[in-house]
């Protein structure tokens, strides 16, 4: 097989291995199409992301690293102990850029006949913002600040819209994006960078701020604004991953606000008994998103900016480190 691979910042190859296996837990996947989690591959591309530094975490340590982990493609092989999918069904998966992937049971879900391969992709950032979601504890009601609109914000808000929040509302400092959200029904998006930002929250919730803000950009300005946005009491949800310190003085907004702040990391644990408090897999995630995708009622259309070729994405992740190009979803063709 072929796969992308980053042997240090800003140095990316095509390599070729044979994969082994599947294991008993695991299938083997023929390519299709990959998704680009922007965020997360541009922090590996530049070295930015904290655990290369600070090694804590067992993964992403050190260089060559192998991205992305939205993967679609066709099963080709199944092993021995997979119970919900056989060989030729389309599954999307927590596998990295290549012509071939292997995902282990927990780590993949059947595509509905009635969902694109394009669209599939999105079940993995789908899963991601339900667990973020939880980890909220949205109330009935809330009024929801979504803060950054790449595809994460986007899917933030959707599911926020159908949890019950009274109102939702998106902001991003690029105006093409608040542009796009317009497009996709968010009336009146707001600029976090304006001077005017805080009043036009105070006026927009009676004065009061919002119930929850999620950030899902992972810039440190935008941290200053959800503090600035949030009610007294409030929530503030930590759905990006920031790759660069946050100064923070707690006796000031955070304090004085008595703000909740919550973090959330991946689409969920890999097992009920992960967490303390139980809760949902990343498994059933997975599977929840991709129902609501096919049910319509997680709106991914529109969402997919670019395709690229496989062999290209030396190219992709220069341009987009660059800042040459307005994407959202970019996915990669085999």
């Amino acid at each position: 097989m072929r796969y992308a691979s980053i042997d240090g910042p800003q140095k990316v190859t095509i390599r070729e291995k044979t994969l082994a296996g599947p294991e008993a837990n695991e299938i083997l996947v023929r390519t299709v199409l990959s998704g680009i989690s922007a965020g997360t591959e541009l922090a590996l591309y530049r070295g930015t992301v904290n655990n290369l530094h600070n090694k804590r975490w067992g993964y992403w340590t050190d260089f060559p690293i192998s991205p992305g982990y939205e993967l679609v493609g066709r099963v080709e092989k199944c092993g021995a102990e997979i119970p919900d999918v056989r060989e030729g069904d389309r599954v999307v998966c927590h596998a990295p850029h290549g012509t071939q992937g292997l995902a282990a049971y927990q780590d993949y879900v059947r595509i509905p006949d009635n969902v694109t391969d394009e669209e599939a992709t999105l079940a993995m950032l789908g899963a991601t913002t339900a667990h973020g979601m939880r980890r909220a504890e949205l109330r009935y009601g809330d009024r929801v600040l979504v803060l950054g609109l790449g595809v994460v914000g986007f899917l933030s808000a959707a599911h926020a819209q159908r949890s019950g929040a009274r109102v939702v509302y998106v902001a991003d400092p690029l105006a093409w994006k608040r542009a796009a959200a317009e497009q996709r029904g968010h009336k009146d998006a707001l600029d976090p960078a304006s001077p005017a930002f805080e009043q036009e929250i105070l006026v927009r919730t009676d004065g009061q701020g919002m119930d929850v803000v999620i950030e899902a950009s992972g810039h440190p300005t935008a941290i200053a604004a959800a503090l600035k946005a949030v009610r007294r009491g409030g929530k503030i949800l930590l759905q990006g991953t920031q790759t660069e310190a946050v100064e923070m003085h707690f006796s000031d907004y955070p304090m004085h606000k008595e703000v909740h702040i919550i973090c959330t990391w991946g689409k969920g644990p890999a097992d009920e008994t992960d967490y303390p408090q139980g809760g949902w897999t990343r498994k059933q995630n997975q599977e929840l998103a991709m129902e609501l995708i096919a049910g319509g009622e997680l709106e991914v259309s529109g969402l997919v900016t670019h395709r690229f070729a496989f062999e290209q994405i030396a190219r992709v992740y220069e341009a987009l480190h660059r800042g040459e190009i307005e994407y959202l979803q970019i996915i990669l063709e085999y």
